[in-house]
């Protein structure tokens, strides 16, 4: 069984040579790792990578699914059964992959057949808490439960990084929808997974720990007005437009088991966020700008537009 690697970064190459260290000492070793370098800023690439290591440079940022189909694709091409991806921020123990894989293999062959892909067990770094994978519901979502007696349990979504995808999965259902770029393309991805008939898991002592509140450019700031205490984000256009409208488009165009409480819920998020910035407009007009089309085009379904 051949199994790759794919790291997706942009920049900070400190960053990267913890996470190819990482992927070169686990239990079970990698055929090859991908790591695809989605237009970074500084000197990622300029240095020399262990022989196992293949390139692939984006010529512009493709987002975080753009990166990931072309880490399948490579994977699928170099005739890879497995493809584990992985961010350059997080940090697995030395033996998830094996733990991942020993699950896989104590499958059925039919089991493995509708097997969308095994997740590590994320823990939030540095709070320590367990980041919950999720189910879909008949009119939302909800998230998944551990299952006593059980060294793993099933989910529909899970974050990319620590997933581990059978490449007959992606053969069978399709690459990653390139339109989602940034935001809410796992939960695209597991919701048509799901659809045709194959199952996620968590497998419980397969553990990463990961940031997960570490988006690029997020600041969160408190601020008291009177005796109520207001969290204020900060963050770049380009991820209040996609983390809008990507939403609003799921909700509203791609799923359509969903009840009227969850619309207005996600109609309710969008819109508290875009206050965010509408109460300070004086040096957040690009993000008040970004928020209102993000809104727009998540509203009539037209997901191909880009930021």
């Amino acid at each position: 069984m051949k199994i790759i690697a794919h790291i997706h970064t942009f920049n900070d190459d400190d960053v990267i040579d913890e996470s190819i260290n990482i992927l070169m000492n686990q239990s079970l070793p990698l055929d090859e790792i991908v790591l695809v370098d989605n237009a970074s800023t500084d000197d990622t690439l300029n240095r020399t990578f262990p022989d196992k290591v293949h390139i692939i440079r984006h010529e512009e940022n493709l987002g975080t699914n753009g990166s990931i189909i072309t880490g399948m694709k490579y994977a699928m091409e170099r005739g890879h059964d497995l493809v584990w991806l992985f961010d350059a921020d997080s940090a697995p123990d030395k033996d998830a992959l094996e733990k991942l894989v020993g699950v896989y293999e104590s499958f059925s062959e039919e089991e493995r057949d509708r097997t969308s892909f095994l997740a590590c067990l994320v823990v939030d770094h540095p709070t320590g808490e367990e980041h919950p994978a999720f189910v879909f519901t008949p009119k939302s979502g909800a998230p998944a439960q551990r299952e006593p007696g059980h060294s793993y349990f099933k989910c529909d979504v899970a974050i990319w990084s620590g997933c581990l995808y059978p490449l007959k999965t992606v053969r069978e259902v399709g690459l990653p929808s390139s339109h989602y770029v940034l935001d809410w393309g796992e939960i695209e991805y597991g919701f048509r997974t799901k659809n045709a008939g194959l199952q996620g898991y968590v497998v419980e002592d397969a553990v990463m720990y990961h940031n997960i509140g570490g988006v690029p450019g997020l600041q969160e700031n408190q601020r008291k007005f009177g005796p109520f205490t207001f969290t204020l984000y900060e963050l770049p256009p380009i991820r209040c437009y996609y983390k809008i409208k990507n939403q609003l488009y799921f909700w509203l165009h791609e799923n359509p088991n969903r009840g009227i409480k969850k619309i207005v819920g996600v109609f309710y998020r969008s819109a508290l966020f875009t206050l965010n910035f509408l109460v300070r407009p004086k040096n957040h007009g690009p993000q008040i700008k970004a928020c209102l089309r993000g809104f727009w085009y998540g509203l009539i379904g037209n997901l191909e537009k880009r930021y």
